[in-house]
C-alpha cells in the first residue's frame, strides 16, 4: 500500500504511469511555490516560458524542493 494513494491510484499509477490529483503540499507550501513562480515572473517582466521547463529543478531552488519533496517522491 502506497504512503498516500489508495489501492486504486496505485493500480491506476502502475496501468497509467501517472495518477492526479495529489494532495500533496498544505496551503502555505502551495502559496509559498507559487508566491516564488510569481516574484520571478515580475522580476523578469514574462511568465515562465519553453526555455525554463527543462530540468527546471536546475534553475529554482523552489522546483528542486518541489520534485525532492517527500509527499511527492513517497507518494506511492
Amino acid at each position: 500500500m502506497g504512503k498516500k494513494l489508495t489501492e486504486a491510484q496505485i493500480e491506476r499509477y502502475q496501468r497509467d504511469g501517472f495518477v492526479y490529483p495529489i494532495d500533496a503540499f498544505t496551503a502555505e507550501e502551495a502559496r509559498r511555490y507559487r508566491r516564488a513562480m510569481e516574484e520571478f515572473e515580475a522580476a523578469h517582466g514574462t511568465e515562465l516560458t519553453r526555455g525554463h521547463n527543462f530540468k527546471p529543478h536546475l534553475l529554482f531552488t523552489w522546483v528542486d524542493e518541489i520534485v525532492h519533496h517527500p509527499a511527492i517522491v513517497d507518494a506511492v
